[in-house]
């Protein structure tokens, strides 16, 4: 039976790979609709790898997911930070910084693949398999902690300049998501810095939340029919979880077949 950390990364990635589909095709034009799409694919990516890594029993399997994980993981406040940037209509004074964060992913992304970022897999605590950092590891937390912190900076900033209601709206719903979405991940480094239960990943799947309330309060992506949508999404998550707490064969077989339905 599923642990309920390897239940809610599960279900993080499917509402962050319904919700990035769902924005990007409401637009598919749209900049901002695009990094945000990018956003919620990487949080999907790096939650099917923490799935994989935590419930895999075979070392090999788990490994694989690990590489997973590490991709979505560093691309997370990359793609933010840019989503950030064209939000508050920042791309001509930060060029640069767009190239640096660009660059600094790549790099990471190229690190993971070696034992500098990694050892392997050793098991923590309840997990069978958890990551042994390399001498290098700390770099991903700093960077991550570093483009979180900026991007909220930026926002913060803007904020405090800007006489647009609908903006400031925007910005303080993407404020309350970016503390509790990132403010969760950033624990998923506790138990290889502090040997620290990663306790606040259940709280990522809290800023699909703020995002939704943001697009259907602010016009965050200018979308004007999105509650049926929601709703619908709403509904598959409820069924979801019914199908992962079956209580026998008969009771996951009917969950599962009324979720297809639906």
């Amino acid at each position: 039976m599923m642990s309920l950390f390897s239940i809610s990364c599960l279900i993080t990635f499917f509402v962050s790979l319904l919700f990035a589909f769902f924005i990007l095709l409401n637009n598919k034009k749209s900049k901002l609709n695009i990094f945000w799409f990018l956003t919620a694919l990487s949080i999907s990516i790096w939650s099917l790898g923490f799935w994989g890594v935590v419930s895999s029993k075979d070392y090999r399997i788990a490994y694989f997911f690990q590489y997973l994980l590490d991709f979505g993981g560093i691309l997370v406040p990359i793609v933010f930070f840019n989503f950030i940037i064209e939000l508050l209509g920042l791309w001509g004074k930060m060029k640069r910084g767009v190239i640096v964060s660009w660059v600094t992913g790549m790099v990471l992304v190229g690190l993971s693949f070696t034992p500098l970022f990694k050892k392997g897999l050793t098991s923590y605590q309840s997990f069978a398999h958890w990551v042994d950092p390399g001498p290098l590891y700390a770099l991903f937390p700093i960077t991550f902690v570093f483009f979180t912190i900026y991007s909220l900076i930026l926002l913060i900033t803007t904020y405090k300049k800007t006489d647009n209601k609908i903006l400031k709206g925007q910005i303080k719903f993407i404020i309350f998501a970016q503390i509790f979405g990132f403010g969760g991940g950033i624990t998923n480094f506790f138990p290889q810095l502090f040997k620290v239960y990663p306790f606040r990943n259940y709280f990522v799947i809290v800023y699909i939340i703020f995002i939704s309330y943001a697009i259907l309060k602010h016009h965050l992506f200018n979308i004007k029919v999105v509650a049926t949508e929601l709703f619908t999404f709403a509904i598959w998550i409820v069924l979801l979880t019914k199908v992962f707490f079956s209580t026998s064969t008969q009771d996951f077989i009917v969950n599962l077949t009324i979720l297809f339905s639906v």
